[in-house]
């Protein structure tokens, strides 16, 4: 499926997730919740925000210590970096973004970088049923599909130990092989399984799991803050509940910014929790704007801290990468 096609998925899922979620929405309940919010509790979330990043940036780190000790400041502004080109262009141009970007700065393939993340993606899994376990008791029994989540991330995590295992023996002989594109091909696939070395140490990966669900526990807590600025008062069991919703949201193909997707999971699973439908996406369209803000500051910030590593050429790779 060539990159056109993709990106035009994408705004058209948006569009469907906007026009379903705006179709009965009066912007009259959006400016009368705008002027009932109390905005001090956004303050604590401005805080809590970059906590989140630091904790990525330090499982950023242990994830490539087998392959080479990156200096931490410079991951955290790369990794910042990556998030807010996601925020801006189609395809996960972010993910990308960082791999290129410190692939210049510390002297690694674009691969290594990429499997290391490939390796996050399937972590954040693991936070995200820990989130799933939380708001379990929300539901009815068996409304929420945690042990076949479970199930997908055992898989995954099984799969990536098969793959790491077979390049590491047979990679260097199938690199050598290797000629032309297909050669380019199997270089680049032992690269990513490459960044997949950190499973091989059960110290690592249980750190990297920890990591992950005080990643997802902070996301809640920025949640939970932010609901009381529009006298939602989430609970805490409720908050991890709407960021497994959004997760889901972020995960659908969608427009830059995951605009359209983000709102109409958030909504619905606050509905599905017992909230008025146009209180429930006021308060969503107010923490997109203020998650967008966020990144958006963090990013630009980070920009210039990267100097010489030069992000801003990684969008040129995407295409041909994704």
């Amino acid at each position: 499926m060539s990159n056109w096609r993709r990106i035009l998925i994408g705004l058209f899922i948006s569009t469907i997730c906007l026009y379903w979620t705006f179709r009965s929405f009066h912007f009259e309940d959006l400016l009368t919740a705008l002027k009932q919010a109390n905005y001090l509790w956004f303050l604590p979330p401005l805080f809590i925000y970059v906590i989140s990043f630091l904790l990525r940036a330090l499982r950023w780190q242990v994830l490539l210590l087998p392959i080479k000790k990156i200096p931490y400041p410079r991951l955290f502004f790369t990794l910042v970096f990556g998030f807010f080109i996601n925020t801006i262009m189609p395809l996960r141009a972010g993910e990308f973004a960082r791999a290129y970007s410190l692939s210049k700065s510390s002297d690694l393939r674009v691969s290594l970088s990429l499997g290391s993340i490939a390796t996050e993606r399937l972590t954040d899994l693991f936070g995200l049923l820990f989130l799933m376990g939380l708001a379990s008791r929300l539901f009815p029994a068996g409304q929420l599909p945690i042990w076949k989540l479970a199930l997908l991330f055992v898989l995954g995590l099984a799969m990536a130990y098969l793959v790491f295992g077979l390049f590491r023996k047979y990679g260097e002989s199938w690199e050598k092989r290797g000629t032309g594109l297909p050669g380019k091909l199997i270089r680049f696939a032992r690269g990513l399984s490459e960044g997949l070395s950190a499973l091989k140490s059960p110290t690592k990966l249980s750190l990297v799991a920890l990591l992950s669900v005080l990643i997802w526990m902070v996301e809640a807590t920025v949640m939970f803050f932010l609901s009381r600025a529009f006298a939602l008062n989430l609970s805490y069991f409720q908050s991890a509940a709407l960021v497994v919703g959004l997760a889901a949201g972020v995960i659908v193909p969608a427009a830059p910014g995951y605009i359209g997707t983000l709102e109409f999971f958030g909504q619905q699973t606050l509905v599905m929790l017992g909230y008025p439908p146009s209180l429930s996406l006021s308060f969503i369209l107010a923490m997109h704007f203020f998650q967008m803000v966020n990144i958006s500051i963090l990013g630009l910030i980070s920009l210039f801290k990267l100097g010489t590593s030069n992000p801003i050429k990684s969008l040129k790779i995407s295409p041909q990468t994704s």
